[in-house]
């Protein structure tokens, strides 16, 4: 019934027709071009996201070459409140103290407390001295890891605006997430070599460190040096009036 309809308009008012077409045409473009722009070619939308990353890149490493922003990253572990700093703040000297030495190595003579083996207890003393390092290492990786996330930050909001375009805006915000996420990685991987590195170093004890310590016992012992008390054996202190005592309860052979 269309069909028919459309074929019975005269000739003569074709014209009209095409125009009437053409006006709604232009008003259809109108509106679609206020609600965005559209989308450019593959090819072009690809090279647009090569030369932000390549901006990203360039603007990251010139923020990271900084002398101001490369003594920062520095101060993380010279500085006052840096690694080395909170190194020197942990209290070695409560782990190793004499008193708490004697009284682990006591409590771990090994299976015959008699030949007095305190192997075991002076690895517990080095395995506990050396993980009350781990904290300082951890805020090391913590600071840098905070630091860096700001760069990120700043290098992608630069690479936008060197762009010249407001429409980049998304893209910076997907390369600062993907900084993010890297960063994190990085964190975790740094945070287990810390781990792992100072959980080696506390483990690692042979039988030559044990042999070290039983030769300097000795050369700081009397004749070799002089020795701390701890160190020198006490002589069995003979009483006179004991013996006596012991002679008069002996049974008496003749």
């Amino acid at each position: 019934a269309e069909a028919e309809r459309a074929a019975r308009v005269p000739a003569a008012a074709l014209p009209q027709v095409k125009a009437k077409l053409q006006e709604t045409r232009g008003a259809v473009e109108a509106e679609v071009k206020a609600l965005g722009a559209p989308k450019a070619a593959k090819g072009s939308a690809q090279q647009t996201i090569f030369q932000h990353i390549r901006a990203f890149d360039s603007e990251f490493k010139r923020q990271l070459s900084d002398t101001e922003n490369s003594l920062r990253v520095k101060a993380a572990f010279g500085g006052d409140t840096g690694l080395a700093a909170g190194l020197r703040g942990v209290d070695l000297g409560y782990y190793l103290a004499p008193e708490r030495v004697r009284a682990v190595c006591r409590r771990a003579n090994g299976y015959q407390p008699h030949l007095l083996s305190p192997e075991a207890g002076v690895r517990q003393l080095v395995k506990e001295a050396m993980e009350a390092l781990v904290p300082p290492g951890l805020a090391c990786v913590g600071a840098v890891k905070l630091f860096l996330a700001q760069l990120v930050e700043v290098a992608a909001g630069k690479a936008e605006a060197a762009s010249g375009s407001a429409a980049q805006g998304s893209l910076s915000g997907l390369i600062s997430d993907v900084g993010r996420e890297a960063l994190e990685e990085w964190s975790e991987d740094a945070t287990s070599i810390v781990e792992d590195l100072v959980r080696m170093e506390g483990s690692y004890m042979s039988y030559q460190f044990f042999r070290s310590l039983m030769k300097d016992r000795f050369d700081r012992a009397p004749g070799g040096g002089e020795a701390p008390p701890e160190l020198v054996p006490v002589p069995l202190q003979v009483v006179p009036e004991a013996l006596e005592n012991v002679a008069e309860d002996s049974p008496q052979t003749h």
